[in-house]
């Protein structure tokens, strides 16, 4: 199974080197301002900056899931992210349930066949190829179930049911590292959802890592103008605290935002770099150890910001592409390749060879 939580920290521990976080650190040629300096702020402001602690705040707030179905077409001189439709055409639905009910029946002869025939009509439909493909691959029939996975691949390159099908091929014949691709960018694809990322935790334990999926960057505070002179700002402990007030002092505070812009006017980083960096030095700093332990994005960030030096990859990774997943439909090659590898020095710890992966 995967690894407890307990045992992840412990790798975190063994392999991160704690040295303090707030030394004079400069950005895009701005410096950054810590907690103290962003309190200091907040004390000679002329806005009432109320903080009040809430346990329960954003505790229902939910993470969106894509559906399965998406692909690019050209129209005219753009090119239109839209969505497969099965059902509309009464005809071609009926063939293709009957596919359906055949595959689910154990007759995957048949659904092959009935599948090739919609293939022929609708040749750039990567859902009818993915489907013929998992008819092989219940065979054990790899060399075609890879064929024709990969040939909707070439259909259509964000269809993420393909790179889902392809991870199980290639985790059954035991090409690991083949794994470790697809489902990375099935993954990317749809950064959300709890299957996919389920396939990823299998396939990263393949592989000897630990894919830290304990946490979320889901907002645990919120920041109201309650008045022309009164800020309410709530959250839920203290990495939550300091990461808000920062937010707060760069929505409210006037001229704040002018006296830190960057040379490229990348105003969003900048932002999010300085708020990351309070939430680091606030957990390091938090007093409460029993939920210190429980917030586990604490060691990830420390090791983003300190060993890795990955903070653009983990704004893009943990919060971009959690709140707005159709961004992987956008990536290029090497957004890929920059997240994996965030992925696999942040996000994941390797298992020491002689450790087994504890229960939960």
């Amino acid at each position: 199974m995967f690894a407890s939580l307990t045992t992840q920290r412990i790798y975190a521990l063994g392999m991160l080197l704690f040295i303090p976080l707030f030394t004079p650190l400069f950005i895009y040629g701005q410096q950054l301002h810590s907690p103290d300096e962003l309190a200091a702020i907040m004390k000679k402001s002329f806005i009432y900056y109320d903080l009040k602690e809430d346990k329960n705040i954003a505790n229902d707030k939910t993470l969106k899931v894509l559906e399965e179905n998406y692909y690019f077409e050209e129209e005219e001189d753009s090119i239109v992210l839209k969505q497969y439709d099965m059902m509309s055409d009464e005809r071609f639905a009926k063939k293709y349930q009957k596919a359906k009910r055949y595959a689910a029946a154990g007759k995957t002869a048949r659904a092959r066949k009935t599948l090739e025939k919609l293939i022929e009509k609708h040749p750039k439909n990567a859902i009818l190829m993915t489907d013929l493909a998992r008819t092989f691959f219940i065979e054990k029939e790899f060399i075609q179930a890879i064929k024709w996975v990969k040939r909707a691949i070439r259909t259509n390159g964000i269809h993420t049911p393909a790179y889902v099908l392809l991870t199980q091929i290639y985790m059954t014949s035991n090409k690991y590292e083949e794994a470790v691709a697809s489902i990375t960018k099935a993954h990317l694809l749809n950064r959300n959802s709890t299957f996919i990322t389920q396939l990823l935790q299998q396939v990263y334990e393949a592989n000897q890592r630990v894919y830290d999926n304990s946490w979320q960057f889901i907002e645990q505070y919120e920041i109201k103008r309650v008045a022309e002179n009164e800020v309410s700002v709530v959250y839920n402990g203290e990495p939550w605290r300091a990461y808000a007030a920062c937010r707060a002092i760069w929505a409210h505070e006037p001229y704040y935002q002018d006296g830190m812009k960057p040379m490229n006017d990348d105003l969003y980083s900048l932002r999010e770099h300085e708020c990351l960096l309070n939430m680091a030095i606030a957990y390091e700093k938090w007093d409460d150890e029993k939920r210190k332990k429980k917030f586990n994005m604490g060691i990830t960030l420390q090791r983003a910001i300190i060993q890795e030096k990955m903070v653009d990859e983990f704004i893009l990774y943990e919060i971009k592409l959690v709140q707005n997943p159709k961004m992987g439909f956008y990536f290029s090659d090497k957004d890929i390749q920059k997240l994996a590898a965030y992925m696999v020095a942040v996000r994941s710890l390797e298992i020491p060879l002689n450790k087994s992966i504890p229960d939960n």
